[in-house]
């Protein structure tokens, strides 16, 4: 008995999903679910044929998620960047005297230290590189 009650939950256990896909639909698809219970049919949604959702709540559930992650996506570049230019400054400072003006003063003197740093991702090392002048 314990086989047979395996057998139908296991039959059943991918026939019912949803993956969101804010990177393959567009504007219009994301809108189009606010007001289409047809989410089989959308683009930014990958689930089994025929699945609808009638309920106008749900539809608002996936449209805010999409949404979220369709922002989330836009900002990844930018929020790279903040974070190796804040990462830059913070070792430069330190590397320099740990203030500003120690920086300043070690730039006015000639006497300041530049670390480049670079990733070379297909053979997975880092390179640093120190300059002193």
């Amino acid at each position: 008995m314990a086989g047979a009650d395996e057998g139908d939950a296991g039959a059943g256990f991918y026939s019912d999903f949803m993956v969101l896909r804010p990177d393959k639909g567009g504007l219009y698809d994301i809108f189009h679910l606010l007001f289409s219970c047809k989410v089989s049919e959308n683009a930014a949604v990958d689930c089994p044929a025929g699945t609808e959702i009638a309920d106008w709540r749900r539809r608002w559930a996936v449209f805010v998620s999409l949404v979220v992650q369709v922002l989330l996506l836009w900002a990844k570049k930018p929020v790279a960047l903040l974070g190796r230019v804040t990462e830059y400054w913070m070792n430069l400072l330190d590397e320099n005297g740990g203030a500003v003006l120690a920086l300043v003063v070690r730039a006015l003197q000639g006497s300041y230290t530049i670390t480049l740093k670079l990733f070379r991702e297909e053979h997975q090392k880092l390179i640093c590189i120190y300059l002193q002048t």
